[in-house]
C-alpha cells in the first residue's frame, strides 16, 4: 500500500510535514484500520476491565472484539518492523503507543 499511494506523498509532501516517515506511518495504520479491521475496543475506554485477556492481548485484535492501547501500538510496531519500519514501542503515563525512531535521520 506505501508503494501503491505513493503518488499521495509525492504530489503534496506538505500535507505530510514533508516527511516520508509520517506518510508511511499514516499509511500504515489506515491499511490496518480500513483493509484488516484492525480497530479500538471502545467498551475498554468506557468500562476497563482486566477480566478477559482478548481485551489487553494480541488475540483480541485478532478474533474481532478490538484492541486497547496497550496492544494495537503492539500490532503497529510489528507490522511495521516486518516492512522494514524503524519503529519501537514506547510508554507514556498509563499509555503505549508506536514511535517512529530513525537515528539516521532523526525523525
Amino acid at each position: 500500500m506505501t508503494e501503491s499511494k505513493a503518488h499521495f506523498f509525492k504530489s503534496h509532501p506538505g500535507y505530510y510535514e514533508n516527511s516520508w516517515a509520517k506518510y508511511c506511518s499514516i499509511i500504515l495504520v489506515l491499511t490496518l484500520q480500513q483493509d484488516l479491521g484492525v480497530h479500538y475496543n471502545f467498551e475498554q475506554r468506557t468500562e476497563p476491565s482486566l477480566a478477559k485477556s482478548k481485551d489487553q492481548f494480541i488475540h483480541g485484535i485478532v478474533e474481532g472484539t478490538g484492541g486497547t492501547c496497550a496492544s494495537l501500538p503492539v500490532v503497529t510496531v510489528a507490522v511495521g518492523r516486518r516492512l522494514g519500519y524503524p519503529m519501537k514501542l514506547a510508554q507514556g503515563f498509563s499509555h503505549f503507543y508506536a514511535r517512529w525512531d530513525d537515528p539516521k535521520t532523526g525523525e
